[in-house]
């Protein structure tokens, strides 16, 4: 699915918009949702860095996925930069995320081996000692 973000820095109305979009068709786009945050807060959190503004701008209503996340805080931080900002609009294709994730994923520290069969005792230990503890226990005796 194709998707598109408009991003908008409003300064008069003191709001920044962000409006995301999902493609019906070829080029024919259905708005999904719009956010407006605060000026304000959206500048607190870039005093305290890119992953503040990211998490200011995911909310409970517009909570896009890492890659788009991250696209959409750069664009923002541009715009904050800018002296006549314009609105921004962001398109993505969800085909290249899911190469995007899958490259994530075979890059991750400690991804799962090739050989999955391993004895699952020799991972938790001899089961011996588990048996004599259910042993011991007491039982509890209803009155």
């Amino acid at each position: 699915m194709e998707q598109k973000y408009v991003v908008e820095l409003d300064k008069a109305q003191n709001r920044l918009m962000i409006r995301e979009y999902a493609a019906l068709e070829k080029e024919i786009f259905s708005l999904l949702y719009e956010e407006t945050y605060d000026i304000a807060e959206i500048e607190a959190a870039i005093e305290d860095g890119e992953k503040a503004v990211m998490d200011v701008l995911r909310t409970p209503t517009l909570y896009p996925v890492r890659l788009n996340a991250q696209q959409l805080t750069r664009c923002v931080l541009d715009l904050f930069q800018a002296d006549n900002p314009q609105p921004t609009e962001i398109f993505v294709d969800e085909k290249d995320l899911l190469g995007q994730q899958e490259e994530d994923m075979n890059d991750r520290p400690g991804k799962p081996t090739e050989n999955k069969t391993e004895d699952l005792d020799k991972i938790i230990g001899d089961d011996e000692g588990d048996k004599k503890a259910k042993k011991s226990k007491r039982q509890i005796q209803p009155t």
